[in-house]
């Protein structure tokens, strides 16, 4: 067990899309690194070689345990899964650190929340020492290791990755008055904001519908948009949807308004733009380090939200323009060096 890809901690979202690609694209490769992934996601990965695979569950202790017991057999290790090893290993150790509110909680967070991001933002810093390196997808992370936790730029690589749309897309026919957002209840997404503004723009435009894809795991904002709905605004949460239903909806759905407060990265708002998906975007820095969208708004502003909503509706607007490439070769380099 030369080489270990370590992604304890990744089971949804974006980090998982990303972990997809990224064991793609490994298995791809050859290499034949043995793999430590979380019990959640034991099923989607069935596929890999048993003697190449292990499932911990998402234990701070499990995971330290197997570190001290294979700490000898290790040259290289990458964490995914924003966590540094628990130990000091004699291997050359990268994190890559793609959780943005690991040092950023703002006030859309309630305090039991927000302490709870600042309590693993406690145990990340602490174990700091037990990486050689930070990678990160963007400015805006690199920056923010430097700011909040003190981290030198030499241990900083911006190594952003992807999938990249293999298909040549031709140009698609989409109907504007269907508006999506791709992404959870987590409160920086800003749902809070949107449904609000949403219902304010509907006035002018009673025709148009939003589509939400929001989890069990969020009730509250789920009964929000079943309350909305029964009186009368065409809100739908569409919940959890797969790859195929995504790429149903970038290509000849309407238009993508992303309003969050905070990313690593904005999965979506690459997805979107590579299918030439009409943007709306928060005005914010981590969406221009990534795309130019088709026009942006001040995510904490109910009142800005829905201005940009009722644009897309009376007016045509550009497709957005993707600014960060694909570096996954350059993550894979790392893996080589240790080869």
């Amino acid at each position: 067990m030369k080489l270990l890809l370590d992604a304890i901690f990744i089971n949804n979202s974006g980090g998982k899309v990303l972990l997809e690609y990224l064991i793609d694209e490994i298995e791809n490769s050859g290499l034949g690194i043995h793999f430590l992934l979380d019990n959640r996601v034991r099923d989607h990965f069935a596929h890999l070689p048993e003697s190449r695979t292990t499932f911990l569950p998402n234990s701070l202790k499990k995971r330290h345990n197997f570190y001290k017991k294979y700490k000898s057999e290790l040259e290289y290790v990458l964490c995914f899964g924003n966590v540094p090893p628990t130990i000091k290993l004699k291997a050359k150790v990268d994190t890559y650190l793609h959780n943005s509110v690991l040092f950023y909680t703002g006030s859309e967070f309630e305090f039991k929340t927000a302490f709870s991001y600042k309590l693993k933002s406690w145990v990340v810093r602490y174990l700091k020492r037990n990486t050689d390196h930070w990678l990160v997808q963007t400015k805006f992370m690199e920056q923010g290791l430097q700011d909040h936790w003190g981290i030198s730029p030499s241990q900083i690589k911006r190594i952003p990755f992807f999938k990249p749309i293999a298909e040549t897309l031709g140009k698609k026919e989409r109907n504007k008055n269907q508006l999506y957002y791709i992404s959870d209840g987590h409160p920086n997404k800003m749902h809070h904001q949107l449904i609000p503004a949403f219902i304010q723009a509907s006035k002018d435009h009673p025709q148009m519908s939003l589509y939400l894809t929001i989890s069990q795991q969020y009730p509250q904002l789920i009964q929000q948009i079943e309350q909305a709905a029964a009186q009368g605004i065409k809100i739908k949460n569409l919940g959890w949807c797969d790859s195929t239903r995504l790429s149903e909806i970038y290509q000849t759905g309407g238009c993508l308004i992303f309003p969050s407060s905070l990313e690593s990265f904005g999965l979506g708002l690459l997805e979107a733009a590579q299918y030439g998906m009409p943007v709306l975007a928060s005005d914010l820095p981590f969406v221009h380090e990534v795309i130019k969208p088709s026009a942006t708004f001040n995510p904490y502003s109910v009142e800005s939200i829905s201005k940009a909503i009722r644009l897309s509706q009376e007016k045509e607007l550009p497709e957005p323009k993707l600014i960060i490439s694909n570096s996954v070769v350059n993550l894979l380099e790392r893996f080589h060096l240790w080869n």
